[in-house]
């Protein structure tokens, strides 16, 4: 294809969706052909997938600990507010959506 950044804006105004026009935005000369599009789609996806598996690998085992007892709950909530939890209240009400009683 040969007008691969003009389609790309295309699919931007026709969808919504501002990914297409960020791929543009960035190093659109490493962007060839549609396929290059879709594997850097894939790519991101991958990415926010192994990031998002890992913070919520990393909260379920501080749910655990603190469950357990084998952690004291402000010692986790200091470690899960890298992962956007607020406090030991939202830490509480997290830790309960998933499956995990902490009193």
């Amino acid at each position: 294809m040969e007008h691969v950044e003009e389609v790309l804006y295309l699919l931007s105004a026709v969808t919504g969706d501002n990914r297409y026009q960020k791929i543009c935005e960035e190093n659109i000369e490493e962007v060839q052909t549609m396929c290059d599009v879709a594997q850097r789609l894939e790519d991101r996806g991958i990415e926010k997938g192994k990031s998002e598996g890992e913070r919520d690998g990393s909260l379920k085992m501080l749910y655990r600990l603190v469950a357990s007892k084998a952690l004291d709950i402000d010692v986790a909530v200091k470690e899960a507010k890298k992962y956007g939890v607020k406090d030991a209240v939202d830490f509480r009400r997290l830790a309960k959506l998933a499956g995990y009683e902490i009193k």
